[in-house]
């Protein structure tokens, strides 16, 4: 395949993963380190550190062994059964997070333009199954332009609210922990692991198409740093006005707060996070369907609305505290995952040693 993709849209990709309704809205970023107070900024770093390098790990690990299944990835031995169980856990992740955004969509649509919101879900389910159908080519698309969209919005918004409050408004008071989630240590690694293993079967088809090996560095670097200009800009604004921490969505109250125009701004930047996260978790499970069956990839015209005919029902049911819940629960798995792939590549890179070593003899 050819190798098209270079650094900046690898980063664009990368962070569009993980700019999900949790993470635009300010609810994901709040309880997982605005919560804790001042140690709450040490636990980005650490947290988007963690992520970087786990992740380029990953895709260079990709890159040398030619392997784009999930479940190959995170399992080094070839051990039938358990790579299936842990790719079926991955990818039923990834359709939940499908089905998570959806229901926010058409909250979203309900909230601002009074359209019922199983109505707004199914022409959100419409949409990403579209895109979703250009596979990796739509998936890109979809991020190139949004991200940008994403980040210009999400400054915006904090900065005008900063420039209200001022900068002496911005305390660190922490509140609102999740006992899931335990001190702003724990926290960090926690959010790491989930958006790893939410991302694993997103970025692993990519390794193959980038232009050069450098390429991953550089793009999961510029990644990391647009994710941390968001949580920044997010977290600082949301530390100046503490009675939007109680709405469901933090940073739509906060923005509604700060006038009409600037409710709508933030209203279709909740769309482009939600939808950019959906159509890369839809195309993720697509693509490992199509990996592990060829049956499955033989009649991808009926496994895509059968799909999208299922995260439509299941985003009918809403997504009220599940990001409280299921997210930290898969976190912990993830720690598992990050642990089993930085084992294989490490076993990957000794092999490789020792092999140069016998050659040199």
């Amino acid at each position: 395949m050819e190798r098209k993709i270079g650094g900046a849209r690898l980063a664009l990709t990368f962070a569009g993963c993980f700019l999900g309704a949790g993470y635009v809205s300010g609810q994901e970023l709040w309880q997982y380190f605005g919560a804790f107070g001042g140690m709450g900024l040490p636990g980005l770093a650490a947290a988007l550190a963690l992520l970087g390098g786990v992740s380029l790990v990953l895709l260079r690990l990709s890159a040398r062994t030619g392997i784009e299944t999930m479940d190959a990835l995170l399992i080094r031995a070839d051990i039938p059964w358990l790579r299936t169980a842990v790719g079926a856990l991955a990818a039923l992740l990834l359709f939940g997070v499908v089905c998570i955004m959806t229901a926010g969509i058409g909250a979203l649509l309900e909230q601002m333009l009074g359209v019922p919101a199983w109505l707004g879900c199914a022409g959100a389910v419409a949409l990403i199954a579209v895109c979703a159908w250009f596979g990796l080519g739509g998936m890109m698309a979809v991020f190139t332009v949004a991200v940008p969209c994403l980040v210009v919005a999400a400054l915006a918004i904090s900065g005008v609210q900063l420039h209200r409050a001022g900068a002496d408004a911005v305390r660190f008071t922490g509140g609102g922990e999740n006992p899931m989630l335990g001190n702003w240590l724990l926290s960090a690694v926690n959010y790491a692991a989930y958006n790893f293993f939410a991302s694993v079967g997103i970025l692993a088809p990519l390794a193959a198409q980038l232009k050069r090996k450098s390429t991953a560095g550089w793009g999961v670097l510029g990644g990391c740093a647009l994710l941390a200009l968001i949580a920044l800009g997010v977290l600082c604004a949301l530390a100046t006005a503490p009675e939007s921490l109680a709405a469901e969505l933090p940073m739509h109250d906060l923005a509604c707060r700060l006038g009409a125009a600037a409710g709508a701004i933030y209203a279709v930047l909740l769309f482009l996070g939600m939808f950019g996260t959906a159509v890369s978790s839809l195309v993720a499970v697509m693509t490992y369907a199509g990996q592990k069956s060829a049956a499955l990839r033989a009649r991808r015209a009926v496994l895509l609305p059968a799909l999208a005919l299922l995260a439509f029902a299941g985003s009918l049911f809403g997504f009220g505290d599940l990001i409280g819940v299921v997210y930290p629960v898969y976190g912990y798995f993830g720690a598992a995952a990050m642990l089993l792939v930085l084992e294989h590549a490490y076993r990957v890179r000794r092999r490789s040693r020792h092999s140069i070593s016998a050659q040199a003899r």
